[in-house]
C-alpha cells in the first residue's frame, strides 16, 4: 500500500513540475528583464508618493533624487521659511550606511534674486563650504575610532529621509520681498567594504534642485532673530 501511494505521489510531482515548466503556461514563473526599473517592480506607497510629488525635486541618478520640502510653521514668525531636505530612493536597495556629515559640508546651497543676482550670506551662511575628500575621509575615521551615535543615516526602499534643514533667513541676507530661485545640490557619500574588508567612502552626486520661492516681508524681519537648526556643526579644521 505504502509502495503505491510512493508510485502516485512521484507521478503528481512530476505532472506539477512539467505543468510548471511548460512554456506559456498561467503558472510560469515571470523572469524580470534587467532592463526593468524598481519602480515597475513594486513602487511607493500611494500616500508617500502623492507627498513627495508635490515636492521640488532633481533629477534622478541610479534611482536617488534629492528634494526639498517648504514649512512655514503657524505661529512662528521669528523663524521662516524652514527648507528641509530629502533624499529619495526609488530602488529595491537599502542603504545602511550613508554618511551623515554636517550640514555646512554636505549642502550646497544658493539663492537669486529676481534679475540673477546672488543674495549675499549671513555669518551662518558663509560656514557652508564643501570639504576636500581628505578632510571627509578623516572626519568618517574619527567618528568610527570615537564610536559615535548619528554618523550614518538610512535610506529605506521606495520612501524618503530627511537628511538635513536650515531656515532661509538664517543663511542668506534678505532685503527684500519677491520671487526668488533656490539651488540645493548634494551628495551621497556611502561607507563601503570590498571583499577583503577595507572599507572605503563612495560618493554620488545628486543633481541640483533648482526651484522658485517665494520671500515676504515677515521672511525680510526675520532674517536678523534667525536661529540656527543645525545641531552638527563641523569642527574647526
Amino acid at each position: 500500500m505504502r509502495s503505491t501511494q510512493c508510485v502516485v505521489m512521484c507521478l503528481l510531482a512530476v505532472a506539477l513540475r512539467d505543468t510548471v515548466a511548460q512554456p506559456g503556461s498561467m503558472n510560469e514563473p515571470q523572469s524580470t528583464s534587467k532592463n526593468t526599473t524598481a519602480a515597475e517592480i513594486t513602487g511607493f506607497d500611494p500616500d508617500i508618493k502623492f507627498m513627495i510629488d508635490t515636492w521640488p525635486q532633481g533629477p534622478s541618478t541610479n534611482g536617488f533624487s534629492c528634494a526639498l520640502q517648504f514649512v512655514r510653521p503657524a505661529g512662528d514668525r521669528g523663524l521662516l521659511p524652514i527648507c528641509y531636505v530629502n533624499i529619495i530612493n526609488a530602488t529595491t536597495n537599502m542603504v545602511r550606511s550613508g554618511l551623515n556629515l554636517p550640514r555646512e559640508v554636505l549642502l550646497q546651497v544658493d539663492l537669486y534674486d529676481a534679475v540673477g543676482k546672488a543674495a549675499e550670506k549671513t555669518s551662518a551662511g558663509k560656514l557652508f563650504s564643501p570639504w576636500t575628500p581628505k578632510e571627509i575621509d578623516d572626519w568618517f575615521h574619527k567618528q568610527v575610532q570615537e564610536n559615535r551615535r548619528g554618523r550614518f543615516f538610512g535610506l529605506f526602499p521606495f520612501s524618503y529621509t530627511q537628511i538635513n534643514c536650515f531656515r532661509v533667513p538664517e543663511v542668506f541676507q534678505l532685503k527684500t520681498p519677491g520671487l526668488y530661485t533656490l539651488h540645493v545640490r548634494m551628495p551621497l557619500i556611502q561607507s563601503k567594504a570590498d571583499a577583503s574588508g577595507n572599507v572605503h567612502l563612495e560618493t554620488l552626486w545628486l543633481p541640483e534642485v533648482v526651484t522658485a520661492i517665494q520671500i515676504r516681508p515677515e521672511d525680510i524681519s526675520s532674517t536678523a532673530g534667525a536661529a540656527g537648526l543645525q545641531t552638527n556643526s563641523p569642527p574647526p579644521h
